[in-house]
């Protein structure tokens, strides 16, 4: 009784720590332009029309995305209304159950109840991963998708019941963010290989279980092909998944040694922790071969490995598409910390709890600077006054190539002015334009500048 109790108590440590992380001050910042706003104004569209099964943005069909976090975000809506902190709600709700499932994970995986608490909290105290949490986003909740299925792996090599939740978390992975769901099946393929459990495979339960994923996966996609046709899968796996895949179609400059370097600086001490766990579990698998404590932490490296690989070759990359890696890092760091003499254990653990609490207060709570740009704010004050005072006029914007927020926040089309067009719209209409732009553009100074900040400055050309 007095261990139950104390999984229970050390379970409860990890929600607390993760909801302290992941709901503190949620809805204080304005949404991102890319692709918080983006997102926003989709599930806003399907308000309006009533429509929440084929998504439309900006006047067109929009297929870049599966709709389960939308549908889990309009329920949200509906509890807490249409503002920032439902709109994050979900997502930050899945950056908790993450950091469950990996204390659970390694609990069944170690029997340490020690090593899981460390673990679970390891997670939330990343700040990429929680920051991507906090974010209207989908990468969260898919990393805990193909980590629940990772779960369900686990606990059914010993009760087979549990292997009928592994396809299922693989359908809700796909209904998160498309084929991203599918690379949980490779890592259960990495987990067995190392485990040496394959019985898995050809038990009932995980037969069922793909039945009740297609359940889940099949009929969205099979009423959009059927609605929209090839013009569909064109979209969703063509361009969205193909091509971002093969070509950088956002124009990202995100490289390899940029995400490192993230690392680095916001995220301290990933890099040499992870650099540490390497090497330890590099050398104790050539002095003592494959035993069994080193199982966990070497599944993990390699789990966290192929998911880095796939995301660093690929043509489009962003920060938040590593994020399913994090949770495999702080199971592979609590395991090869609890691997060490009771002497450096106590101390590494002291020091890498210090420092990751220290950062994460930082760079989640304090001061955030993760996925986030300091000129919401603007955009956000811009949209809400033209949706409160705007009188059918046209709204237009130049030189700022973030106009998604300000179409956001004033409900309201916004159009952007190309540099040397000779479209010149007829006044009466409203210009945004950064404000450092007033300066070679002098002529505007005596317009009506309702609002001037730092960044932008929304000016009213009259006749």
């Amino acid at each position: 009784m007095i261990f139950r109790n104390k999984k229970l108590l050390f379970l409860i440590l990890v929600i607390i720590v993760a909801a302290v992380f992941n709901f503190t001050g949620l809805g204080h910042r304005p949404l991102e332009d890319y692709d918080e706003a983006t997102y926003a104004s989709v599930l806003q569209n399907s308000f309006e029309s009533g429509d929440f099964l084929s998504f439309r943005h900006l006047g067109e069909n929009w297929f870049e995305k599966p709709p389960l976090l939308f549908w889990l975000t309009a329920a949200s809506v509906k509890i807490f209304g249409l503002n920032e902190f439902a709109l994050r709600f979900p997502s930050a709700l899945f950056g908790l159950i993450t950091a469950v499932l990996i204390y659970l994970l390694v609990l069944e995986l170690i029997k340490d109840e020690k090593v899981a608490l460390v673990s679970g909290i390891i997670t939330v105290l990343i700040p990429p991963f929680t920051m991507a949490a906090r974010n209207f986003r989908m990468d969260v909740p898919v990393a805990a998708a193909i980590i629940a299925a990772l779960y369900f792996l686990i606990k059914g090599w010993k009760n087979p019941k549990f292997l009928l939740g592994i396809l299922p978390c693989v359908g809700l992975g796909i209904m998160f963010k498309s084929v991203i769901g599918l690379f949980a099946l490779p890592i259960l393929i990495i987990w067995s290989a190392i485990y040496g459990q394959w019985k898995w495979l050809k038990n009932k339960y995980l037969w069922i279980g793909a039945v009740i994923a297609v359940l889940i996966a099949a009929p969205w996609h099979i009423h959009e092909a059927i609605k929209f046709g090839s013009y569909f899968w064109q979209n969703y796996l063509g361009y969205h998944i193909l091509e971002r895949a093969t070509q950088n179609i956002l124009g990202s400059g995100i490289t390899v040694p940029y995400f490192l370097w993230v690392l680095w600086i916001y995220a301290q001490p990933l890099l040499p922790l992870l650099i540490f766990c390497a090497i330890f579990i590099s050398a104790s698998l050539i002095k003592n071969g494959l035993r069994e404590e080193y199982r966990a932490p070497l599944a993990a490296i390699i789990s966290a490995l192929f998911l880095f690989c796939v995301f660093a070759f690929a043509g489009t990359k962003l920060l938040t598409y590593f994020t399913p890696i994090y949770p495999f890092l702080a199971l592979l760091f609590a395991v090869v910390i609890f691997l060490q003499s009771p002497k450096t254990r106590n101390w590494l653990l002291i020091l890498v709890l210090t420092i990751s609490l220290a950062s994460a207060i930082i760079e989640i709570l304090w001061s955030p600077k993760l996925f986030i740009t300091n000129f919401t704010y603007d955009e956000m004050l811009i949209g809400k006054f033209l949706k409160d005072n705007n009188d059918s006029k046209k709204i237009f914007i130049f030189d700022w190539p973030h106009p998604n927020a300000i179409r956001y926040y004033s409900n309201n089309p916004v159009d952007i002015l190309q540099f040397n067009t000779s479209q010149i719209p007829t006044p009466p209409f409203w210009l945004v334009i950064p404000t450092v732009d007033l300066e070679d553009n002098v002529f505007l100074e005596n317009m009506k500048m309702p609002f001037s900040r730092q960044y932008l400055t929304l000016v009213y050309i009259s006749e």
